[in-house]
């Protein structure tokens, strides 16, 4: 019986020195599962962002559809409470934008709600594109449908034509009469139109001088959010590291000369090479093709 009672008392409970050795185990466990804990939760964020991205894409080519331009940006700096957030920020007049230098999606021109334009980090997506004379957001300027790959005449921005057209058309435009008609590339071409893109190492993918320009940009800032706009309208500084190509990314500065996109670069190893952006940069002849604008054969 005396052996039985001692039995219970050792098996009732245990000792601090195992309580101890119990709570390292616990706290290793634990240190070990945060990175892949972290990692799991990076990885949900970019492909949230990615869908959100394809959204987007999907959402421009409609309002291309519909309105034969491409939208301006909002302004970012504005909080989500403010009437004008989310509102493209146009010139009905000339069709330019303003401001440009703090653009993202207009969410509320394109129709969609305010998250539809928000990474996985929860921050705004920053939209870049052309404006001025040769922009893409002035009246017709992406409508490609009267334009032919024959053609050897001159672009012309009219409005006033019949029917109203961005290339060069008087009747009948046929093979055998290409001067009375504009070729999809002497129209892109000839006004350097889009915007270009870069890789790491500088080499241009898509360039405006060859008709290959970028019908616009749309960045996720990714995990660092440097250059972002948050729903609050604050621009992020973003946390360390920053890399170069980052640098010309980020929003709140004038609109850039190049762009470097994400299928090139993917880098989150610390120092200047870093880049966790996202980008979307569909060509201007992707644009107009899904929106049923792009230029006919014959």
């Amino acid at each position: 019986m005396n052996g039985a009672r001692v039995n219970t008392r050792r098996m009732s409970g245990f000792t601090l020195t195992e309580i101890a050795i119990v709570m390292v185990i616990l706290g290793l466990v634990v240190v070990a599962a945060i990175p892949v804990t972290s990692g799991i939760f990076a990885a949900q964020r970019k492909n949230d962002t990615l869908n959100k991205l394809a959204g987007v894409e999907t959402a421009m080519v409609n309002f291309v559809a519909q309105n034969r331009r491409l939208p301006c940006p909002a302004d970012g700096a504005l909080a989500s409470g403010n009437v004008n957030a989310g509102v493209e920020a146009r010139n009905t007049g000339t069709g330019d934008c303003t401001p440009v230098n703090s653009g993202v999606v207009p969410w509320v021109t394109l129709g969609l709600p305010e998250i539809a334009v928000q990474d996985g980090w929860t921050n705004r997506l920053t939209y870049r594109v052309t404006t001025g004379a040769t922009g893409l957001t002035r009246a017709l300027s992406l409508d490609l449908s009267a334009c032919d790959p024959a053609g050897t005449g001159n672009f012309t921005n009219s409005v006033a034509a019949s029917p109203a057209t961005v290339c060069l058309q008087r009747p009948p435009c046929a093979a055998n009469a290409a001067g009375s008609c504009t070729s999809p590339t002497n129209y892109l071409t000839g006004a350097g139109r889009g915007l270009q893109i870069r890789n790491a190492a500088g080499t241009i993918l898509m360039d405006p001088a060859t008709g290959t320009g970028a019908a616009y940009v749309v960045i996720s800032a990714g995990d660092n959010t440097a250059g972002a706009y948050s729903a609050s309208g604050a621009l992020l500084a973003g946390t360390a590291p920053v890399g170069t190509q980052e640098a010309t990314n980020r929003n709140g500065q004038a609109l850039q000369a190049f762009y470097f996109d994400t299928v090139q670069i993917y880098s989150t190893t610390p120092g200047t090479n870093y880049f966790d952006d996202l980008v979307l940069r569909p060509s201007i002849m992707a644009v107009a093709a899904k929106a049923q604008l792009g230029p006919r054969g014959f």
